[in-house]
């Protein structure tokens, strides 16, 4: 790992960073509990949208007020931990274990991972058959992103299209549903 020294939010720094070469940028709030850190990333994301609109950019988002903005910079994933915390806090509550599997989900440690995957099958498929395949390649699937929502535990006669997007859970990424 090459470490580079600079603002992250000029263009000659990321240019170090080689930000031209790369595939996605992880951008981090410089400080959680501070919500005008939103405003450092800000700066960051446009600069990397502006260099290099195609790299996939996932930001950390301290005020889920400053949301719009982040999108209108091309963000692609926004994380607001703030609510995210609150959530699996009450889940916890209500379900104690729950923090458990999280981890064990959220992790690229150990045990199993979410997978998304794009499907490749031509047509329209029915959920059931996808759930078939996939415990045939020892994965469990969950759902399906479509349009930019992720529908978790669909009806058992839903169908899949061309261009959804799997939600897989695995111990490693599974290979590509072609409905063959």
């Amino acid at each position: 790992v090459q470490y580079v020294r600079g603002n992250p939010a000029k263009a000659d720094t990321l240019r170090q960073a080689c930000i031209e070469d790369a595939r996605g940028a992880l951008v981090l709030a410089q400080n959680q509990l501070d919500a005008r850190s939103d405003h450092t990333s800000l700066a960051i994301l446009l600069t990397i949208e502006t260099i290099k609109k195609d790299v996939f950019t996932v930001a950390e988002l301290v005020d889920n007020n400053n949301r719009e903005f982040f999108e209108r910079t091309g963000c692609d994933a926004i994380v607001c931990l703030s609510g995210f915390t609150t959530h699996i806090m009450v889940q916890e509550l209500l379900d104690p274990g729950v923090q458990g599997v999280i981890n064990q989900l959220t992790s690229t440690d150990y045990g199993q991972q979410i997978f998304v995957a794009p499907m490749e099958a031509t047509g329209k498929v029915s959920f059931e058959d996808v759930r078939q395949w996939a415990r045939k390649v020892n994965a469990l699937l969950v759902g399906y992103e479509r349009d930019g929502w992720t529908e978790v535990n669909p009806d058992h006669d839903a169908h899949l299209e061309p261009g959804d997007k799997l939600v897989l859970i695995a111990t490693k990424r599974p290979p590509s549903f072609t409905g063959k």
